[in-house]
C-alpha cells in the first residue's frame, strides 16, 4: 500500500470518517473494490475523466435515509437535517468481485445503454482521490463498509440522547447502516460532504449530482462485462472502450458462468458421477 494512502486511511479514521473498516489489514495489502454501471454512464466516466456522484435525495430504494426521514420534534433541527441531506452526494461499492444477484439487479441485457459494465478498483486508491488531485480536495469524504444489523438494532440506534452535533454524526452514520436482509450485498460507500455555498437544501433544487476528477487508467484495474452477454456484442463494446483507455487495459467479459458453459460442453476435466 503506497505510503499516502496509509496516511490518508489513519487521517480518516482519527477524523471519525471511516466505517467499519478494520485500518490494519487495509493498510497491509490493497483491498480491491467493484462497482457494476450501466454503459452509458461508465462511458461517460471515460470520456471526461470524471466520477458521478449523486444527491442522496435521489436514492431510490424506500429503505434508505431512514434517519433523515424520521420526524424530528424540534423544527430547527429537522431543517438542519434537510440541508445536510441536500449537501451530500454518494456511492456504491462491493467486495463481491462477481455476484448474480447484482448483475440482475443492477445490469439490463435488452437496452445496450443499460447493459452493466462492471469496475475495479481498490479502497487505496479511493483514498487518494480526494487527497492527491487538487480538484477534489474541496470534498470532505466519508467512507467505509455497510454494517448489517437487525431491525431492533436499528430501533435502539436511532436513540439519541446528546445534542445537535450527536443527531449530526448520527445522520452520517446511519448512511452505512442498513437491514441484515441485504447482507449478500457486502457494500462499501463513499458519501461526500459538499461544503458549496451555492449549493441549496431544497430537495428539488439541489444539485442532482457532482463530478470527482480521476485519472481513468490508474484508478481502473480492469473492467468486465455482463456475463449474460453474447461474446460478439462484448467484442464491441471492448472495442469502443478502448479507444478511451490504455490498449493493454485488461477488459473482458465476466467469467461467473464459466464452470456452466464447460459442463455444457462436456469438458473432460469435470468428472460427473455415473448414472448421470
Amino acid at each position: 500500500m503506497a505510503k499516502t494512502a496509509k496516511a490518508v486511511v489513519e487521517r480518516l479514521k482519527n477524523e471519525k470518517r471511516l466505517f467499519n473498516t478494520d485500518t490494519d489489514t487495509i493498510c497491509e495489502k490493497e483491498l480491491y473494490l467493484y462497482k457494476i454501471m450501466p454503459f452509458k454512464y461508465f462511458l461517460k466516466t471515460i470520456q471526461t475523466g470524471k466520477l458521478y456522484f449523486s444527491n442522496i435525495w435521489n436514492w431510490d430504494d424506500p429503505y434508505e435515509l431512514f434517519f433523515f426521514k424520521q420526524k424530528f420534534k424540534n423544527k430547527q433541527l429537522e431543517q438542519s437535517m434537510t440541508e445536510l441531506c441536500g449537501r451530500l452526494y454518494g456511492q456504491s461499492w462491493s467486495k463481491f468481485r462477481d455476484s448474480d444477484a447484482l448483475w440482475r439487479i443492477y445490469s439490463h441485457i435488452d437496452s445496450t445503454g443499460d447493459i452493466g459494465v462492471r469496475i475495479q478498483s481498490s479502497l487505496q486508491k479511493i483514498c487518494n482521490l480526494f487527497y492527491e488531485k487538487d480538484n477534489n480536495m474541496s470534498f470532505n469524504p466519508y467512507i467505509g463498509f455497510v454494517a448489517y444489523k437487525t431491525k431492533k438494532y436499528i430501533k435502539d440506534w436511532m436513540i439519541i440522547k446528546d445534542g445537535d452535533n450527536a443527531v449530526k454524526d448520527h445522520a452520517i452514520e446511519s448512511l452505512f447502516l442498513k437491514r441484515n436482509n441485504f447482507s449478500y450485498e457486502e457494500e462499501f460507500r463513499i458519501i461526500l460532504y459538499d461544503d458549496d455555498k451555492d449549493n441549496t437544501s431544497n430537495a428539488k433544487k439541489t444539485k442532482k449530482g457532482i463530478e470527482v476528477d480521476i485519472d481513468i487508467n490508474d484508478f481502473i484495474y480492469e473492467v468486465a462485462f455482463d456475463p449474460r452477454l453474447d461474446d460478439d456484442i462484448c467484442e464491441c463494446l471492448k472495442d469502443v472502450i478502448l479507444n478511451y483507455m490504455d490498449e493493454d487495459k485488461r477488459v473482458m467479459k465476466s467469467t461467473l458462468y464459466h464452470l456452466n458453459k464447460e459442463m455444457e460442453k462436456g469438458d473432460k476435466r469435470i468428472k460427473t458421477p455415473e448414472g448421470v
